[in-house]
């Protein structure tokens, strides 16, 4: 979960706004629901406007989910993608007539990337890149940098993974074939 302070256009008021991406298996939820919870608490946050939104991986009624069924195995973890807005009741007061409205159109980040170790190096050198404009704007075009910056390292290292299974099978193959012919180390 990623959480901002807003300041509202033309105005000193301020909203948070959260984008969580909720796990898909059952302790990570209970994480994500506890840091909700604290962040309730908090002090900055508590008495302002505010909306957690984005992909809570969970239904909230049976029918929600492709299969009808309210079981998510660990073979097939993923009940159905669905986008949520919660919002609390200071928000509700302020903007009685909100709404939203979700494109199909998602980027997400695979979770294994964020072990990768050149990961946060890049994504921080690229964070820190000056935008000339108003904070919303900077906040937007960090974000497409960001986006194309995580597909860099995507496509880099881990791209045509069959090909590299295929190569690094043929490597060891030719390692252990070297090894029959001559079992001494030179």
């Amino acid at each position: 979960m990623m959480t901002c302070l807003v300041q509202l256009p033309n105005s000193t008021d301020e909203v948070v706004v959260s984008y969580i991406y909720g796990f898909n298996c059952k302790y990570g939820r209970q994480h994500l629901w506890e840091e909700i919870k604290f962040l309730a608490r908090d002090p900055i946050i508590h008495g302002k406007q505010w909306a957690a939104l984005d992909d809570f991986n969970q239904v909230l009624n049976p029918t929600e989910n492709s299969s009808g069924s309210s079981r998510i195995s660990i073979a097939s973890p993923i009940a159905k993608k669905l986008d949520r807005i919660l919002i609390n009741d200071l928000w509700q007061l302020k903007f009685p007539t909100s709404f939203a409205h979700f494109d199909e159109k998602h980027f997400m980040v695979s979770h294994f990337l964020l072990y990768h170790p050149y990961f946060l190096p890049r994504i921080a050198m690229q964070w820190q890149e000056k935008i000339i404009g108003s904070a919303m704007y900077s906040l937007s075009q960090k974000l497409k940098i960001l986006k194309k910056e995580i597909m860099d390292i995507n496509r880099e290292h881990f791209s045509n993974l069959e090909e590299r299974v295929k190569e690094a099978h043929s490597d060891l193959l030719s390692y252990q074939n070297q090894l029959l012919v001559d079992p001494t180390p030179s």
